[in-house]
């Protein structure tokens, strides 16, 4: 089983002065359940988590978006982290195939 948990946090031109985050928190503090690797794979790909957390694997590695303009009003950008809580070998192999 692997369960992937979202979270967000946003800039604004504000608080980039200030090199903070304006709001952080979760999307989805309870996860999706994927019963394969494929199928959290695609999930991540499909939601554009595309980014992970270090160029070298490492038990607990977690896969970002790009920032997008959430806000066009206020220049507010938000980037979504997905984190993912599975055995070390799904964890790996999702790794794998994320980055190749």
């Amino acid at each position: 089983m692997i369960t992937i948990k979202i979270t967000y946090a946003c800039t604004t031109p504000e608080s980039c002065e200030f090199g903070e985050f304006s709001d952080t928190g979760w999307i989805n503090d309870k996860g999706f359940i994927y019963d394969s690797v494929s199928d959290a794979v695609e999930f991540l790909k499909q939601s554009s988590a595309i980014l992970p957390s270090s160029s070298q694997y490492h038990e607990g590695i977690w896969y970002s978006t790009e920032f997008y303009t959430s806000n066009y009003q206020t220049g507010e950008m938000t980037e979504e982290s997905y984190h993912i809580t599975a055995s070390v070998k799904d964890e790996k192999e999702i790794y794998n195939q994320m980055t190749n």
